[in-house]
């Protein structure tokens, strides 16, 4: 995962990820799984602006993390809510995007590009 905020890491198809700066947005969902808190440390220290998903128990954590907007998935459907945000990353801890329906779904939040 620390390739997605030094810009260093590829896909398997030799497109370049990552690459947060300051003026990035990035999504992280699951903020409070084990690499959820460190990126969401990353993003901040980048200076990207940072939304994260989280259960109640860790809305003040991730505030005191860097997360600039903090999203109870228990009770918002963050796709619903974060519609048109256009972020540049969405870095998924808990495999919520594991199925072709919700890669595209997910894609509504998404940068177009």
């Amino acid at each position: 995962y620390q390739a997605l905020f030094t810009g260093k890491g590829c896909s398997t198809q030799g497109e370049r990820l990552g690459g947060v700066t300051k003026d990035s947005k990035v999504l992280v969902l699951g903020g409070n799984r084990g690499p959820g808190h460190l990126a969401v440390q990353m993003a901040h220290r980048k200076g990207a602006t940072v939304t994260v998903t989280v259960p109640p128990s860790c809305i003040h954590w991730m505030v005191y993390l860097g997360a600039s907007r903090v999203i109870n998935f228990r009770e918002k459907d963050w796709i619903d809510h974060l519609r048109g945000e256009d972020f540049d990353l969405i870095f998924d801890c808990v495999g919520w995007a594991s199925t072709s329906e919700e890669m595209d779904r997910a894609a509504e939040v998404l940068k177009p590009g």
